[in-house]
C-alpha cells in the first residue's frame, strides 16, 4: 500500500494561487483546493507533481500554514506605474528567494572575512538633490561620463557599468530566467529589476529579458535605491512614476546617465523644430549616452526642450519607433555561443562567484552548498567556473 502524506488545504490554496493560472482549475487539483478543515491526503508522487506545477519546493507544502508574503514583493509598482500588484508571479517570487538566499550567504562571508561596510548605503534621503546623488554615484563607482560615451555599443557600456558597480561593493545579478531554468522566462512587463539593501551586501537584480538600453537605466535607478537605503522592486523607465520615491530615483538615474548640462551642450534647440530632425537627434543621443529613447525624451521634457503636448504625441507613436532597442532581447545565455559556466557567473554576479569559489577553496563552503548557490548539478560545471575566474581547480 502506498504511503500518503497529509497537507494543509490552506497551504495548497496559497501555493496554487501564487501561479496566476487562468481558466478552470484542473480536475485533479480541484478537490484539494476546495477541501475544508483538516488535511488533504496525497501520495509522495502526487505531492511532488503538484509542487512542480505550482513552482514551490515539496518541503514548502509541508508547512503548517502558508508563509507570509514578502513585504518587498507586495510593495512595488508594475511597469508603467499602474499600481501595486496584489502578489508577484511565481517566477518573480522564486527569483527574489534565490537572490535573498545568495545575499544572506554573501553577507555572512563579508562579516566572517571582516570586509568593510559599503559606505554609500543609505547615504542620501528623498530631500537630497538628484544632481548631488548622481555626482556621488559617479565618484563612488569611478565611472566617468567620458568612459560611458566612448563605449562602442550598449553591451560594452552595460558591462563596464556592472563591473564598476561590483567593484564599488554592490552585487549585480542579471538574468532573464528563474535560476538556470531557461523554461521559466521572467516577464519584463511585470518587473525590470529590484534592489535588496544591506550594509555589507547590497544587491541589484536586473531582468535580462529587457533591452541593454533599458538595463542601463534600471541599474542606475536601483543604485539610487541603494543610496536611499530602501529595498524596492521597480518597473524601470517604461513610463513616469507616480510614487515620490520612484520619481526621485528616476531623476537620479536620468541625471547620472544623461547629465542636463552635457545634454544642453549636445543639443541646440533649433534641431527640434520638426519630427524628422528630432528623430535624427534621438538616434544620435541614444547612441551617445547608451540609453533608451524614452530617457532622452523625458530629459528633453524636464529641461524644457519639449512641451507636455509634444512629449505625449511622441510617446503615442508606435512603440517600435519610440524604442527599437526594447524588442531586441539580449542576454548572454540567449546568444547561443556563451558557455554555460560563463552564463552562470553573469547570473550570480562575478563578485559573488569569486567569493563562493574562494570560500570553497578554504573548505568553509562545501561543494554541495556551492552547487546550490550556483544552481549547478555537478563538479564539472563548478570546475569550469573556477577556471573562468582564474582560480586553482580543486576537487
Amino acid at each position: 500500500m502506498t504511503a500518503e502524506i497529509s497537507i494543509k488545504p490552506e497551504v495548497i490554496r496559497w501555493a496554487y494561487n501564487r501561479v496566476h493560472i487562468p481558466g478552470a482549475i484542473p480536475a485533479k487539483y480541484k478537490k484539494w483546493l476546495e477541501a475544508g478543515g483538516g488535511a488533504v491526503r496525497m501520495t509522495d508522487q502526487q505531492m511532488r507533481d503538484f509542487a512542480r506545477f505550482v513552482g514551490v519546493s515539496p518541503a514548502t507544502l509541508h508547512r503548517p500554514s502558508p508563509p507570509k508574503e514578502d513585504t518587498l514583493a507586495r510593495d512595488f509598482r508594475t511597469m508603467g506605474g499602474k499600481g501595486v500588484l496584489s502578489r508577484p508571479s511565481v517566477n518573480l517570487s522564486a527569483t527574489m528567494d534565490i537572490c535573498q538566499r545568495r545575499q544572506r550567504w554573501y553577507r555572512d562571508y563579508c562579516v566572517v572575512n571582516e570586509k568593510p561596510l559599503v559606505p554609500f548605503v543609505g547615504a542620501a534621503n528623498i530631500d537630497t538633490m538628484p544632481t548631488e546623488v548622481a555626482q556621488q554615484m559617479r565618484h563612488a563607482l569611478a565611472f566617468t561620463l567620458d568612459e560611458q560615451m566612448q563605449c562602442s555599443a550598449w553591451d560594452h557600456a552595460l558591462t563596464m557599468f556592472v563591473e564598476k558597480t561590483e567593484a564599488a561593493g554592490v552585487l549585480v545579478m542579471v538574468n532573464g530566467w528563474v535560476g538556470n531554468d531557461t523554461s521559466r522566462k521572467l516577464n519584463v512587463k511585470e518587473f525590470r529589476g529590484f534592489a535588496l539593501v544591506d550594509d555589507y551586501a547590497p544587491l541589484i537584480f536586473i531582468n535580462g529579458q529587457d533591452s541593454k538600453a533599458a538595463q542601463m537605466f534600471t541599474l542606475a535607478h536601483e543604485l539610487a535605491h541603494i543610496w536611499l537605503g530602501a529595498s524596492k522592486l521597480d518597473g524601470g523607465d517604461a513610463m513616469p512614476h507616480t510614487n515620490k520615491v520612484e520619481k526621485w530615483c528616476d531623476q537620479v538615474a536620468a541625471e547620472f546617465l544623461v547629465p542636463s548640462m552635457v545634454l544642453s551642450a549636445q543639443l541646440p534647440s533649433d534641431k527640434l523644430s520638426n519630427d524628422k530632425q528630432l528623430e535624427n537627434e534621438l538616434s544620435r543621443l541614444t547612441r551617445t549616452f547608451k540609453v533608451s529613447r524614452y530617457v532622452i525624451l523625458r530629459r528633453l521634457l524636464d529641461m524644457g526642450f519639449l512641451s507636455q503636448t509634444r512629449f505625449r504625441q511622441l510617446l503615442a507613436k508606435p512603440k517600435n519607433w519610440l524604442n527599437k532597442q526594447a524588442s531586441k532581447k539580449r542576454n548572454p545565455a540567449s546568444r547561443g555561443g556563451s558557455p554555460f559556466h560563463k552564463a552562470v557567473i553573469h547570473r550570480v554576479s562575478r563578485q559573488f562567484a569569486q567569493a563562493v569559489v574562494a570560500d570553497n577553496r578554504q573548505r568553509y563552503t562545501s561543494f554541495t552548498d556551492a552547487f546550490r548557490l550556483f544552481d549547478i548539478p555537478s563538479l564539472d560545471e563548478f570546475q569550469a567556473i573556477q577556471r573562468e575566474l582564474g582560480a586553482e581547480v580543486n576537487a
